[in-house]
């Protein structure tokens, strides 16, 4: 009983005075729509940066983009025409930016899609991902196709 009236005091505006059952019923309702708008403003990030990369990359010549989906987790997964994605990894590598090369435990739909068992270059977002980031990017796949 004590810690009931101690909880109901702390979100009296927020919570009317009702069973505890209707309390953390609501209390978690409130939870998880703070998270829905987090993770919102996460995927707007993310696909704002995307959107950003795959505008770029539509500038350099014979870079194919294989993710289209509408919806979709940040990744992008690129193609160099006459050149290896393993070369690319390694040269962005030595200007500090991770994107790996491979078939990512796909090899059958990286074969499918014609790729073979070297797959191609995979950059990936998340929410830590800045502007920068994508702007470094784009300069380093810019230098390493001349």
């Amino acid at each position: 009983m004590k810690d009931e009236a101690a909880n109901s005091r702390k979100l009296p505006s927020l919570i009317p005075q009702t069973s505890s059952l209707t309390r953390v019923v609501l209390g978690t309702l409130l939870v998880l729509a703070g998270l829905l708008a987090a993770m919102t403003l996460v995927e707007v990030h993310e696909d704002r940066l995307r959107q950003g990369i795959e505008a770029g990359l539509a500038t350099l010549p014979g870079v194919t983009v294989w993710s289209r989906a509408a919806v979709r987790t940040p990744t992008l997964l690129l193609t160099f025409d006459g050149r290896d994605a393993v070369d690319a990894y390694e040269f962005l590598a030595k200007l500090d930016i991770n994107a790996p090369a491979g078939s990512f435990y796909a090899l059958e739909a990286s074969r499918f899609l014609g790729l073979g068992d070297a797959g191609g270059l995979r950059v990936g977002l998340a929410p830590y991902s800045e502007q920068d980031d994508a702007d470094r990017l784009l300069a380093g796949l810019t230098e390493f196709l001349r």
